[in-house]
């Protein structure tokens, strides 16, 4: 017993240094409003620079190439016409070009011979653009040199562009700032479009994010909390995990410190990312399955007893969430450098353990009923087909393309426009309303870890949210709200339809 308090002591001390990272980092997040507009240079040749300036753009990005044959005179004409320079590091370059200072700065050539340059360029003050959706190797060497001024970039491209309407195309900018924590956007004149048109959607972008609470400038990179925290971290997580195994193992509590002290013990020797990766997978597949084990011996029939239930649960995912948050909780993350490892298998073990554990619990005696009645094809069949749920609810998590429908992207559109924060419907249409009805109806028998099954993918999903290090994390809290409200509400009237169901079948016998 005093092993298992000393193990929730560390648990419940590196939750309270989360939550304290956690609020630093909503106060940077809530500071971090600035941002500025560039275009290529290339693309500016149908304007002129007071026309692009008037427009409310910042900086017109210039390739070091174009600078090369001799055109280093622009970069005047740009700072006289009240915009500043930034620079495309495309390979050839002047050798005076790193005594000029560019506020931005970016990269189109991989090179060591360009890391070098880069970092001389740096040096002078200027920050780096991280573009999105390209490989951050190279960004992640010049982090681990030292440059850490940089910014997260995005260029909607020219064929997205094309068939976009107006409306669309600022409500993807706004999404990209305001979701994702791009401060730097590379605009393009509209395809087709007559110059003045153009310069009227640039303003617009301008204008509707000043409307929005964000500002012109002030870019800053996100805090770096001290080494001190991962450590803290780390201790935390190996308790957790020491917690599950004393419930799981409850007569071998040796083997189980001895497990969670090895699991310590890789604090030497590990990288501060990676740590941090291993850490973040961890807490993701073991917090479900404590949070399970702490509930799961207090569960009473009824839908206030699955309503308590159903709301302890998501409290305890919440606050799981938040010590992952607080353990990405670093530019590195935060800027997409290094990200969260182990997505599928966070999604995919907390349910597959919840159901062991379900079955350990109620007697394996009533998984082997299951899968022989009424006919084992059946029971086997009805597991096939809910393992093949599960692994295809685990393929489509984070959008991708072949796996979500039409009418799909129709819907969260819809719901990015009345909610903001649009819920995950593997939440609030399955996961919430399944786990609900898990915790109230006890009369499925062994029918129930059906429910379960589901159910765990909604709280798995819950914590992977907060694993989105660039993602503002109010943003984050407030998706989960969202989620838990609308699957609150669908829950509860699947618990009455199946009673209602079962009334049915029992007064009427309709089915």
């Amino acid at each position: 017993m005093s092993l298992r308090r000393v193990a929730l002591l560390f648990v419940l001390l590196s939750l309270g240094v989360a939550i304290w990272v956690d609020i630093g980092r909503i106060r940077w997040e809530g500071e971090n409003q600035g941002f500025v507009t560039v275009i290529h240079a290339e693309n500016a040749g149908a304007f002129s620079l007071s026309q692009l300036a008037g427009a409310g753009l910042d900086m017109i990005a210039v390739r070091a190439s174009f600078l090369a044959h001799g055109n280093q005179s622009y970069l005047d004409q740009i700072q006289n016409a009240g915009l500043e320079p930034a620079l495309i590091v495309d390979g050839a370059v002047p050798v005076s070009l790193p005594s000029v200072r560019f506020p931005l700065v970016w990269s189109e050539w991989d090179s060591l011979a360009n890391e070098r340059l880069l970092i001389g360029l740096l040096q002078q003050g200027g920050s780096l653009v991280l573009r999105e959706f390209t490989d951050p190797a190279q960004e992640r060497r010049l982090w681990e040199a030292g440059m850490h001024r940089m910014v997260r970039g995005h260029e909607i491209p020219k064929g997205d562009l094309r068939w976009m309407s107006r409306s669309a195309i600022l409500a993807r900018w706004e999404r990209a700032v305001f979701e994702r924590g791009i401060r730097c956007l590379i605009l393009a004149p509209l395809p087709g479009a007559e110059p003045q048109e153009s310069l009227g959607y640039f303003q617009a972008v301008n204008a509707q994010l000043i409307e929005a609470g964000y500002h012109p400038g002030a870019l800053s990179t996100p805090p770096a909390p001290g080494h001190w925290t991962e450590i803290i971290f780390h201790l935390g997580v190996s308790s957790l995990l020491l917690l599950v195994l004393l419930r799981i193992l409850k007569k071998l509590p040796f083997a189980c410190l001895l497990v969670a002290g090895a699991t310590a013990v890789l604090a030497i020797g590990t990288n501060g990312i990676m740590l941090r990766q291993i850490d973040a997978l961890l807490i993701a597949i073991l917090a479900p399955s404590y949070i399970f084990l702490l509930l799961v011996p207090w569960i009473k029939s009824g839908l206030r007893a699955g309503l308590r239930f159903f709301l302890c649960f998501c409290m305890g995912s919440i606050l799981a969430g938040l010590f992952l948050s607080a353990i990405l909780t670093h530019p590195i993350f935060m800027l997409k450098l290094a990200q969260f490892r182990g997505v599928k298998l966070s999604l995919i073990l907390p349910p597959i353990i919840g159901m062991i554990l379900y079955y350990r619990r109620i007697g394996w005696w009533r998984f082997k009923r299951l899968v022989a009645f009424p006919r084992p094809v059946v029971g086997w069949g009805l597991l096939g087909l809910s393992g093949i749920a599960l692994v295809y609810l685990t393929l489509r998590s984070g959008n991708i393309g072949g796996l979500t429908l039409e009418m799909e992207g129709s819907i969260r559109r819809w719901l990015e426009e009345i909610l903001v924060a649009r819920p995950r419907f593997k939440e609030f249409l399955i996961g919430h309303p399944l786990l609900l009805l898990f915790g109230a109806d006890q009369r499925l028998g062994s029918w129930r870890a059906f429910p379960l099954l589901f159910g765990l993918i909604g709280q798995a999903s819950i914590i992977n949210s907060f694993a989105h290090a660039h993602t503002p994390l109010l943003l984050s809290l407030w998706r989960t709200g969202n989620g838990i409200l609308l699957g609150l509400g669908i829950g509860v009237g699947l618990v009455i339809l199946v009673q209602f169901g079962r009334l049915l079948w029992q007064k009427v016998g309709l089915f």
